[in-house]
């Protein structure tokens, strides 16, 4: 439950929920600094690309960015033509290190005349300290209060929290932020769609040594046990249909942690005997052409998701979609747009799969159903327009 002290406004699948955060108009856009690590790249990163990417959708609102490590967010970024920041390096274990990024950030929104700063994640908001006001936290996981940066960042104050989903928002903890105005905003996102020709499937398909009558199940994500890799390859382990099929992994090991984990993986695909069925396909930039190019999603988180942007662009893809009844996935999906299973339930994945694999009507009708949903929660111009309302209502008030 919230604490009373809290009042969340949610997004809903209409607009009626665009009316119920209160604005102050105004003929000047808003500037907004979003603030980001910028050394790895998933779903946070996605998003503001999708920000960069669809700012026409809000004109009110000028989107800047600024990373404390340059990579490949920081390219693709500076690819969409918006406004780039380096305001790194940054170590909390070398204290001066902080102080010359706050400096470096305080420039950036002296220079760039920033109205509002949004830190994305505790690592942000804790490095940021009180050096940008007025201040936003957006927070793309859930809080326990227990790690050490989440304790930091919980002690700098701030004027407004977003959330990316109702199930971030409620598992923030009763006393954090407990001053602040709270607003839900799903993640925007437009996926471009991938080219779904015969001729480019095939092409695809044979690229990764697949044949076309193959059902093909893909799961685009980082390397991270929650994800629920092993639960996926128990459940093909146990599966028994003679349709054939084959796994697509997409998403390349960025951090050590996450190159142990995938071979352990690939060691139980052999246990298991379908290390043949299975295909690595690394960092990819052609996502959407490699959705279109698959019929069935399946990402089994084992814990919950804290939103799950990737459920939102298979949907838009018109995948059939089977994750676990936790967290976004389950915000996401519900009864009518996917398929849920019990977290950890080996046997009842491989129901959910069996079931999926044989029927080519249930997947024809997913895949109806599916891009409007993606559209009815994450239209940009519609998530882009209530960030942009909660944003200029704290840069009025302060």
């Amino acid at each position: 439950m919230f604490p009373r002290a809290l009042s969340f406004v949610v997004i809903s699948d209409n607009d009626s929920a665009m009316s119920s955060i209160a604005t102050k108009q105004s003929d000047a856009p808003l500037h907004v600094l979003h603030v980001c690590a910028g050394n790895l790249f998933g779903g946070v990163e996605r998003m503001l690309l999708t920000l960069a990417e669809e700012r026409h959708r809000c004109p009110a609102m000028i989107p800047h960015f600024a990373v404390s490590y340059e990579g490949e967010v920081s390219r693709r970024l500076r690819e969409t033509g918006v406004d780039v920041s380096y305001i790194g390096p940054t170590r909390f274990i070398k204290p001066w290190t902080i102080w010359g990024t706050r400096a470096r950030a305080r420039r950036v929104c002296r220079e760039k005349r920033i109205d509002v700063t949004i830190a994305h994640g505790c690592w942000a908001h804790a490095v940021l300290g009180t050096s940008a006001r007025p201040r936003a936290i957006f927070l793309h996981d859930t809080l326990q209060g227990v790690h050490w940066l989440e304790r930091r960042a919980l002690r700098v104050p701030v004027p407004l929290v977003i959330a990316n989903s109702q199930f971030t928002a409620r598992k923030l903890p009763v006393a954090a932020f407990s001053e602040a105005k709270h607003v839900v905003v799903h993640c925007p996102s437009n996926p471009p769609q991938g080219d779904r020709s015969d001729e480019e499937r095939s092409r695809l398909r044979r690229s990764l040594q697949t044949g076309d009558a193959d059902v093909v199940i893909v799961m685009a994500s980082r390397w991270e046990p929650y994800k629920g890799h092993e639960i996926l390859v128990q459940a093909l382990g146990r599966l028994q249909t003679s349709t054939p099929w084959t796994l697509w992994i997409a998403g390349g090991t960025q951090r050590e942690h996450e190159k142990t984990f995938q071979n352990k993986v690939l060691d139980a695909t052999r246990a298991v005997k379908i290390d043949d069925r299975i295909r690595l396909l690394g960092q990819r930039n052609d996502v959407p052409t490699v959705l279109a190019a698959a019929d069935i999603h399946c990402q089994p988180n084992i814990s919950p998701e804290p939103f799950g942007l990737t459920f939102v662009e298979a949907l838009a893809a018109g995948l059939t979609v089977i994750t676990t009844r936790c967290g976004g996935g389950e915000e996401i999906l519900v009864p009518d747009f996917g398929i849920l299973t019990a977290p950890g339930d080996a046997d009842e994945l491989a129901s959910a799969l069996k079931r999926c694999i044989e029927s080519q009507q249930l997947r024809a009708a997913f895949a109806v159903s599916g891009p409007a949903r993606a559209r009815s929660l994450c239209d940009p111009a519609q998530q882009l327009t209530l960030l942009c309302d909660a944003l200029r209502r704290i840069a009025v008030d302060h």
